[in-house]
């Protein structure tokens, strides 16, 4: 969606399914790297239609 940020991850589950997480806050988190990040950061020079 060009008009709001969002952050879409997928994880494997204990039971070998895919999972999705949806962020919609102000941060995401990547546990594979362990990774917490901001959205000001991954959308830094973005400009969202209005």
């Amino acid at each position: 969606n060009s008009k709001h940020q969002r952050v879409e991850t997928f994880r494997r589950g204990e039971q070998g399914l895919w999972i999705l997480q949806t962020y919609q806050q102000e941060s995401f988190s990547l546990q594979s790297i362990n990774l917490t990040a901001s959205f000001r950061d991954l959308y830094e020079d973005i400009t969202l239609e209005t």
